[in-house]
């Protein structure tokens, strides 16, 4: 019986050793990459936005940044109120001009080779903390204190 446990155990070891591997052909439509715009923005500190690019699900490249685009801020009007500069992997920013409170804000970007894309978002005014409140809980043995705020 002990021959057999050990004989049994190298198979099943073996087995655990041998790999398979099955590629499904993909039948649907493979896109052309888009540009991809990322970012957030507040009125005390300047435009910082990420550009790069998508990738289609049969694709095996990396997503890389985009460092050869342009980026304009529009206002409500459609005038141009500042482009964005590129500093590095992606990244474009603007010291000249930062988001007001309560303005609408459009984001025009484009690059060769790429659709160009538009978004639009709006600085809202600061929220008002009326109160802040914590407690301390403990789970697992670790103690951990939650702040809430409203």
């Amino acid at each position: 019986m002990n021959r057999l446990t050990h004989i049994f155990t190298l198979l099943i070891g073996i087995l655990m050793l041998v790999a398979c591997e099955k590629e499904i052909p993909f039948k649907g439509e493979v896109t052309k990459p888009k540009l991809v715009l990322n970012g957030n923005f507040s009125p005390d500190s300047a435009w910082n936005l990420h550009l790069s690019h998508s990738l289609s699900i049969g694709d095996t490249g990396r997503l890389r940044p985009v460092t050869n685009g342009i980026l304009r801020i529009k206002d409500e009007n459609g005038q141009v109120l500042t482009t964005l500069d590129h500093d590095s992997e992606g990244a474009y920013s603007s010291a000249i001009a930062k988001p007001e409170i309560g303005k609408t804000y459009f984001v025009e970007a484009e690059a060769p080779g790429y659709t160009t894309i538009k978004a639009n978002d709006h600085v809202p005014a600061p929220i008002t903390v009326t109160f802040v409140d914590s407690m301390t809980t403990s789970f697992l043995g670790e103690e951990e204190t939650i702040s809430m705020a409203g």
